[in-house]
Formats: C-alpha cells, sequence, structure tokens
C-alpha cells in the first residue's frame, strides 16, 4: 500500500447527469485496487462514492468533482459540486429513494461536508478498523 495515491480532482464535465456513473464505479475501484485496499472496502467506496455523485448531480449544482485519496489503508473520497446546500441525511417522507446519505453513513469510518465560497465538499472516510460509529455528518464552515 502506497501513500497518497489519485489526490488529483477528476472533474466530471461534458457528461451528461448520471451516465457519468459506471465511470465513477470504475474509478474508485481502479484507484482501490492499485492502493491494494481490501475487497470489502472497494466495494463500499464504490457505492459512497456513487451516491455522493449521484446526489451532487439531483441535487447540488454544477460543475461536479471528485477526488479519491488513498493514504495507507485509509480512503477518503470527495465530492465537490456548486451548491452551499447542505447534505440531507434523512429521506423526505414522500421520496421514493432518498437512502444514499443512508448508506453513506453505515457503510463508511464518518462523513462530513466542507463549505466553500464556491460550493461544498461532501466526504466520506473508510479505514480497515473503523472507530465507534456515529451518526450523522462531520460539519466544517467555510
Amino acid at each position: 500500500m502506497g501513500a497518497a495515491v489519485n489526490q488529483r480532482q477528476v472533474p466530471l464535465l461534458g457528461v451528461d447527469g448520471l451516465a457519468v456513473l459506471p465511470l465513477v464505479r470504475e474509478h474508485a475501484r481502479s484507484t482501490c485496487d492499485t492502493a491494494d485496499v481490501g475487497a470489502t472496502m472497494t466495494d463500499d467506496v464504490e457505492v459512497c462514492l456513487s451516491e455522493l455523485v449521484t446526489n451532487a448531480h439531483l441535487h447540488g449544482r454544477g460543475p461536479v468533482g471528485l477526488r479519491v485519496l488513498v493514504d495507507g489503508g485509509t480512503v477518503r473520497i470527495e465530492v465537490h459540486d456548486g451548491s452551499r446546500d447542505p447534505p440531507v441525511l434523512a429521506p423526505h417522507p414522500d421520496a421514493g429513494g432518498g437512502y444514499g446519505l443512508i448508506l453513506v453513513d453505515r457503510l463508511s469510518s464518518g462523513w462530513g461536508f466542507d463549505l466553500a465560497p464556491d460550493g461544498k465538499c461532501v466526504w466520506a472516510s473508510f479505514s480497515p478498523s473503523p472507530p465507534a460509529r456515529r451518526a450523522g455528518p462531520v460539519v466544517t464552515p467555510a
């Protein structure tokens, strides 16, 4: 396992909406495979990155970008979009979906969002030995 694999931001410009999801999943898997991250964590990273990119396209504003960072056995995924609206953990009672962040909360070691003047970054981290679970995000104001 190497330190800091693939720290460049990957813009998702020029791809229509959710058609980008197969590329997102492949990017997550190839980055984790390169860093020799275990299969279970790789699957969790792939699912959560797909959910965060879906949320950015459905609820955020463009442009949307992502990063997958690996440092030792820890993986951090980040999805950037142009909206400063915070992510919502609970699905709306009338919604047919809205469970993506619940998956992220359950599969990751932790998640949160950082506000920036031009939008936000929603992130999730994964470690081989996750700390005690806590529900909900960590919020970093701009």
